[in-house]
């Protein structure tokens, strides 16, 4: 073994120590990593011990039996939701029949109500805005001898601006 410095900061060590747990490291990813380890020995006991515990997974993955455990976590379950239904039971207010039908009638006549006065349209919506000031303040016009007329559509409600040319009056010859 030679103890060169090892040039790898803490993070690119962990990073190639996990690719060599998962067997992705290439040979001069090892040799780095190696001369990280060999400068640094809680680095390198760490990845004895991960090792050790890897393996014995590995080892003992064959002696669990994992539908026992599946069948108990089972059981745990079903006793703990029977257990939450029976003690449900007793903390439930029971309304009677006619409150429920009453309820449910006072919510049927409720959307009722909302819908009837929100799709009924005022049929004097637009006098009501025609009989309002117009809000037309100033109108300005490149044309010569134009004059706008402003006024407010009944049937509608809406402002209108009309521009026209006037014709210039006649001289009177007299």
């Amino acid at each position: 073994m030679t103890n060169r410095p090892s040039n790898l900061s803490q993070e690119e060590a962990r990073q190639l120590m996990s690719l060599l747990m998962d067997g992705e490291i290439s040979p001069k990813e090892a040799s780095k990593l190696q001369d990280y380890l060999e400068s640094h020995p809680d680095a390198m006991d760490w990845m004895e011990s991960a090792d050790r515990s890897r393996t014995a997974a590995f080892e003992n993955k064959d002696s669990v039996d994992t539908n026992s455990i599946w069948e108990s976590v089972k059981k745990e379950i079903d006793s703990k939701a029977s257990e939450n239904d029976s003690s449900r039971s007793g903390k439930l207010i029971p309304f009677p029949a006619l409150s429920r039908v009453l309820a449910a009638a006072a919510a049927i006549a409720l959307v009722a109500v909302v819908s009837w006065f929100g799709l009924k349209s005022d049929p004097n919506a637009g006098v009501a805005l025609a009989s309002n000031e117009s809000i037309v303040e100033f109108v300005d016009t490149e044309i010569p001898d134009a004059s706008p007329i402003v006024y407010t559509d009944e049937e509608s409600g809406w402002t209108v601006v009309w521009v026209a040319k006037l014709d210039p009056a006649p001289e009177d010859a007299g």
